[in-house]
């Protein structure tokens, strides 16, 4: 067999615990509170986003003050420090990359220009805040940033210029450490005061970004249109603006989501005119920008509101999860969030479901997905006896997954058999703090093991491969970072009697 490569160059951040069972698809939690308003003032979730590493961060607002706090949690699922974080009374959307370290980007309250900070993953300030939009005069909103694994920072937003009575929407890329790779571009521009919002940006492990924004189209009464832009990492264009949906009607809020290798899907909130009621809408693309299939209909369930997000794990497969509120054609229907999964060919796996808690109404949901397919769903919800807002989340992974077995430190698991072509998965969470850890392969047979940090390795994508003929292979792994391992056994031939042990 040839040796393809080795890798393992890793950065310590944070710390995890290790799983006890058998990891299934499905709700790995229920419902949980993350904030419950003991302060005056409502608390909003204003977004959710996760890293490569599996950290899922959730940006808060308390509508009293203005204040801004986060909550922040390993991929295993437990909270990072002590609870909620305080960031100041700026920030409106935020974004993880793969050691957590999060950008968070907001507008300042009587200051002009759009602002952003970096944070590394113990909520010290890494990256003091630099301006985005370069001294641009107008009206800004509707801002969105993204990070990919490398820490790239890419930012969108709209811009209103009452002097030529233009909107516009802008686009920048920076570094980690707030310096700017490209100039501020501009999306898209429309002469009037009509709406024009930038509402989703993602970014691929090559630096490429993807902008999803709203357009009015003045040939119909009420035609609203999703179009997305794709820039590279130095901010050429890459192509033209494309429309996303295939019917010309009130289409609104749209997401975007993409895999390191820059597979997309957007997601968004149809009004169709005809039937009177909103449909949930989904869209894919491959890494080219090449349209793939026709628009899928995710939910046109009576209720089904404006509010909607799309999450994407490493292999494509993806969930869009929303808000369904039915109250005034059912009166007695509770609103709440719902969600529905999709394979990486964008196939649905299952129906659509409720996420939020049976009888329990639940409002403004937002959804991110890590890289090994768990998805966190946060919402707002009313506690009727406290009087008070509260934000609540559940943690899910995805159906697509195959079975992975948790590995415990220092216990091997023992009589490994299966044929050439064949692959069993495993994981183990490693401590903060651990100096090295090895994995030991032994048996008979030819198995390859192939070990990647935070999402499930492949033969295209892996940290480590030593590519030894046999099944007798050992590597250790110096200095890693605190999280989950996946490891693959994969039959280069038929393989038995192996056994698989993971020390730290």
């Amino acid at each position: 067999m040839q040796i393809i490569k080795t890798i393992a160059v890793f950065v310590v951040a944070g710390i995890a615990v290790c799983a006890t069972a058998q990891l299934h698809a499905g709700p790995l939690t229920g419902a949980f509170l993350i904030n419950d308003g003991a302060t005056a003032g409502e608390r909003v979730p204003l977004e959710i986003a996760a890293g490569d590493n599996g950290d899922h961060a959730v940006l808060l607002r308390n509508s009293a003050n203005e204040s801004r706090f986060t909550a922040r949690y390993r991929s295993d699922g437990s909270l990072i420090g002590n609870g909620l974080g305080s960031i100041g009374t700026s920030g409106d959307a935020i974004a993880v990359d793969r050691v957590g370290n999060t950008a968070v980007v907001g507008l300042i309250t009587g200051t002009p220009g759009l602002y952003a900070r970096v944070y590394n993953r113990s909520g010290a300030l890494i990256t003091p805040q630099f301006r985005v939009d370069s001294g641009a005069t107008g009206t800004l909103g509707y801002l969105v940033v993204a990070m990919n694994g490398d820490g790239l920072i890419a930012v969108t937003w709209s811009n209103y210029v009452a002097s030529n009575s233009t909107k516009y929407v802008h686009y920048r890329m920076f570094n980690p450490n707030g310096t700017a790779r490209t100039g501020v571009l501009t999306v898209a521009s429309l002469v009037q005061n009509q709406l024009m919002e930038a509402n989703g940006i993602a970014i691929d492990r090559l630096g490429n970004a993807s902008v999803a924004y709203i357009q009015r189209n003045f040939s119909t009464p009420i035609g609203i249109n999703v179009w997305m832009r794709r820039f590279n990492s130095v901010g050429t264009a890459i192509g033209s603006t494309v429309r996303v949906n295939d019917v010309a009607d009130q289409a609104l809020f749209p997401h975007i989501a993409t895999n390191p290798d820059g597979n997309l899907v957007v997601s968004w909130s149809q009004y169709t005119s005809g039937a009177n009621s909103r449909v949930i809408m989904a869209q894919r693309y491959n890494a080219s920008g090449t349209r793939i299939g026709a628009n899928v209909v995710v939910s046109n369930t009576s209720g089904n509101g404006q509010y909607n997000d799309v999450g994407m794990m490493d292999d494509g497969s993806f969930t869009v999860g929303w808000d369904n509120d039915n109250r005034q054609s059912v009166p007695t229907s509770v609103p709440g969030a719902f969600a529905r999964q999709y394979r990486n060919d964008g196939t649905a796996v299952a129906p659509e479901f409720r996420v939020s808690q049976d009888g329990i109404a639940a409002f403004y949901s937002q959804l991110a997905m890590d890289l090994a397919g768990k998805y966190t769903v946060v919402w707002r919800q009313y506690d009727g006896v406290a009087a008070k807002w509260s934000v609540y989340a559940r943690r899910y992974v995805m159906d697509t997954l195959p079975p992975v077995t948790v590995l415990q430190n220092n216990v091997a698991v023992t009589s490994l058999s299966s044929a050439a072509g064949s692959s069993q998965f495993f994981k183990i969470a490693i401590p903060l703090g651990t100096p090295s850890f090895t994995v030991t392969m032994t048996g008979a047979g030819d198995a390859d093991m192939l070990i990647r940090y935070a999402a499930l390795p492949s033969f295209t994508a892996y940290d480590i491969f030593p590519a030894i003929n046999g099944s007798n292979e050992s590597v250790q792994v110096n200095n890693p970072p605190d999280g989950e391992f996946y490891i693959e056994v994969n039959g280069y031939q038929a393989y038995s009697n192996v056994s698989l042990l993971v020390s730290y």
